[in-house]
C-alpha cells in the first residue's frame, strides 16, 4: 500500500554528479549483474538498465539499453527536442519495426545479453505491459531471472522505490558509478524530478510528459535487485528452472 506522495522538488545537486562518472569498456566481465526494466505503453520508450557488482575498487558499472518504435522516431525527436536519430546511429538507442514497441525484438536482445553476462535477475513493474514479456522470457532463461517489483514510493514490506533511490544517490555521491557517458541515460537523469512524501520517502518521476525518465527508473529497480542479493544472497540463486 503506497504512501501518499506530497512534496515535489528538483533532483538534488548530488545526482548531477552522475555526469562525471568515468567510462570503461566492458570486456570479459565476470561479475554478477542486476537489471531493471521500465517499459511504458506500446508506443513509448522501453529501458533495460543493468548495474554490476563492484569491482576491486568498489566501482559499479552501468549498462543501459533503450528501444523506441521506428515509425515514431522522427516525430518523437521533434516533440521531445532531442537527438534520437543520432543516438540510434551510435547504438545508444535501438528501434523496433512499426509504430509500437515490438516485444520480440527486445526479448531477443535480452537473451543475447544473458548469454554474455552473468545476470542474476531483472526487476520489472508487473503493472505495466512488461509483465507479459518478462513472464514469457522465463520459458527461455528461467523462472528465477525475472522478478516483479513495485514502483510505489514505499510498500509495507519496506521496499518500493524509495530505498533504492536513496542508495543510488549514495553511489553517485561516492563516485562509485561508471556508465561510459551514455547520453540517453544522462538525459533521463537530467529530466528526473524527485517526489518526497511526508515520511521523506522519495521517488524519481517526470514533471513533463515529454521528459523521459525510463532509464533512471530502470536503474533504481536494478539497484534494488543488487541490494537484495547483497543483503541475502539465496543459496539457490543462479540455479535456473527451465520450463519444458
Amino acid at each position: 500500500f503506497p504512501v501518499t506522495i506530497g512534496q515535489k522538488v528538483n533532483v538534488p545537486e548530488s545526482l548531477q554528479g552522475f555526469a562525471i562518472c568515468k567510462p570503461e569498456y566492458l570486456k570479459d566481465d565476470q561479475r554478477k549483474w542486476f537489471f531493471g526494466y521500465d517499459g511504458g505503453r506500446t508506443y513509448d520508450f522501453s529501458a533495460w538498465v543493468g548495474i554490476s557488482e563492484p569491482d576491486e575498487n568498489g566501482i559499479h558499472d552501468v549498462l543501459p539499453f533503450y528501444w523506441i518504435p521506428d515509425e515514431t522516431l522522427e516525430q518523437r525527436e521533434k516533440e521531445d527536442r532531442t537527438t534520437y536519430r543520432d543516438w540510434r546511429a551510435k547504438n545508444y538507442l535501438f528501434t523496433t519495426p512499426g509504430n509500437a514497441i515490438e516485444k520480440e525484438y527486445i526479448k531477443e536482445h535480452i537473451i543475447r545479453v544473458h548469454n554474455n553476462l552473468d545476470i542474476v535477475l531483472t526487476h520489472y513493474d508487473p503493472a505495466l505491459f512488461a509483465g507479459e514479456m518478462m513472464t514469457s522470457l522465463t520459458d527461455t532463461l528461467g523462472s528465477d531471472k525475472f522478478i516483479p517489483y513495485s514502483q510505489a514510493i514505499w510498500t509495507r514490506d519496506g521496499k518500493g522505490m524509495s530505498p533504492p533511490t536513496k542508495q543510488l544517490e549514495g553511489m553517485i555521491l561516492a563516485h562509485r558509478l561508471r556508465h561510459g557517458g551514455h547520453p540517453v541515460l544522462r538525459w533521463n537523469i537530467r529530466n528526473s524530478v524527485i517526489k518526497i512524501d511526508p515520511n521523506e520517502n522519495i521517488k524519481i518521476v517526470k514533471d513533463n510528459p515529454k521528459q523521459r525518465v525510463d532509464g533512471a527508473v530502470a536503474l533504481v529497480m536494478a539497484v534494488a535487485a543488487l541490494d537484495e542479493y547483497q543483503k541475502n544472497p539465496p543459496s539457490d540463486w543462479g540455479i535456473t528452472t527451465i520450463k519444458l
